[in-house]
């Protein structure tokens, strides 16, 4: 679980497993990717959400939610 976290970075946070994981309440600042999720499949089924709009979309073992996001000029 990742959760209560100011994260600073040119990516944000990140998940790259079959198993649950949750990203939730955080405070996220970013050049390039703010929330990058990987499922675990062989064929790199990867998703970015970069917007609060967007956390409803992860794969369905990633419970994404309540998380800010600022991205700064790349």
């Amino acid at each position: 679980m990742v959760r209560y976290n100011v994260i600073v970075g040119r990516k944000g946070v990140g998940a790259d497993t079959v198993e649950k994981v949750t990203i939730t309440d955080n405070d996220i600042t970013f050049t390039k990717m703010g929330i990058e999720l990987y499922d675990g499949t062989t064929e790199r089924n990867t998703k970015v959400i970069d917007n609060s709009s967007a956390e409803g979309n992860a794969h369905e073992q990633y419970t994404v939610s309540g998380n800010t996001f600022d991205q700064l000029a790349k």
